[in-house]
């Protein structure tokens, strides 16, 4: 494999050195001292790497974050503590606790930049290969709710790594993370959608946080439960598509301290005391008192699978947060365009009494 030719030097030296890194002969494949500390990985400039991901700011909550560190993308990867990286039965979900990961390593492999790809593919070079890295001790994990990079990120002192596809030994192990996951990018998509009103100087573009944030997490979701006729027409007579539900509430239910903890700062209605947050720290009490009661709802097993799945679906991503190629952003909040009615002034939003006992989310 020769990644040297028609390079720049300081490209040509990162590829040499990329190509020692690289697994030789079947007894190094098979091992993990292929996996480079992520201090070793080598610059094509003097501040950059061949992984290291454009960045795309969105004016957004979270972009402050990223700014000082560098994005990059890992695929194929799994958590495991040091020394135990062929353990396949002691391999690691994420902590529940996002700053827990004390001894314990993040494997897998870098994936080059789409510029790095593009401009290898524009001057006929050969593409950069993934790069195997192990990262140690990271300092936390993150969901991002924007658009672009929204996704499970890990931290670590030298960069922010986007989690995508799991080894697939490991698949598994991550479902209910997924759901979980899935369920905080279905709430995104419907409180952070964009709503335009008409007003003295045209359409004000605005957010429907505020609507969502003044009602409870019960409310919002019977407000966009859609009915197969309302489906319909939305296709028929305004050529859009919009789901039955906006989100698992069956999940919410027993995942409601995740979802608020993982919520926090989404937007400025969306603050502790705001109606939809105060309802997400009731259904975490109930969630306990169902446990300390033993009651059975919340001891069954629950289908974290086909949660993920209907989650992903209603958001239009992969199951790691990518947007799907060739689709047509989710706006939940549509329902209210075909049936106007269904708005927060209605009287049946209003009146917790008249929420009777939702539709299974399944």
């Amino acid at each position: 494999l020769d990644l040297t030719s028609t390079m720049s030097r300081r490209t040509r030296e990162s590829a040499r050195l990329i190509q020692e890194l690289l697994p030789r002969g079947a007894k190094s494949a098979e091992g993990y001292s292929d996996f480079i500390s992520e201090d070793k990985i080598p610059h094509n400039t003097r501040t950059t790497t061949v992984y290291d991901q454009l960045k795309n700011d969105e004016d957004y909550v979270d972009d402050h974050d990223y700014d000082s560190q560098p994005y990059r993308h890992i695929t194929n990867w799994f958590l495991s503590k040091k020394g135990q990286e062929d353990k396949l039965h002691l391999r690691l979900a994420l902590p529940k606790k996002p700053t827990s990961f004390s001894g314990v390593c993040l494997y897998g492999e870098l994936v080059p930049s789409q510029r790095e790809t593009e401009k290898a593919v524009r001057k006929g070079n050969i593409l950069p290969p993934n790069l195997k890295v192990c990262i140690a001790n990271p300092k936390f994990w993150s969901i991002d709710r924007s658009t672009t990079l929204r996704g499970i990120w890990i931290v670590s002192k030298h960069a922010w790594y986007n989690l995508k596809e799991p080894c697939s030994s490991q698949t598994q192990l991550h479902i209910p993370m997924r759901a979980k996951f899935g369920l905080v990018s279905n709430i995104a998509d419907m409180v952070g959608q964009v709503r335009y009103m008409k007003g003295h100087t045209g359409l004000n573009a605005s957010s429907f946080a505020s609507m969502h944030s003044n009602q409870s997490p019960e409310k919002s979701y019977k407000l966009l439960c859609a009915s197969p006729e309302q489906i319909a027409q939305a296709r028929e007579r305004h050529d859009i598509d919009i789901e039955t539900k906006p989100f698992d509430f069956e999940l919410l239910r027993r995942e409601a301290k995740f979802v608020k903890e993982n919520m926090k700062d989404f937007d400025p209605h969306w603050k502790a005391t705001c109606a939809f947050v105060k309802g997400l720290s009731q259904l975490e009490k109930e969630f306990q008192k169902a446990k300390r009661e033993k009651q059975l709802w919340a001891f069954e097993d629950f289908d974290y699978l086909s949660s993920a799945v209907a989650a992903e679906q209603r958001s239009r991503r992969n199951s790691w947060g990518d947007l799907l190629p060739g689709v047509i952003y989710p706006c939940p909040n549509d329902l209210l365009e075909i049936d106007p009615s269904k708005e927060v002034a209605d009287g049946n939003l209003t009146d917790d009494s008249n929420l009777d006992a939702l539709d299974s989310p399944a």
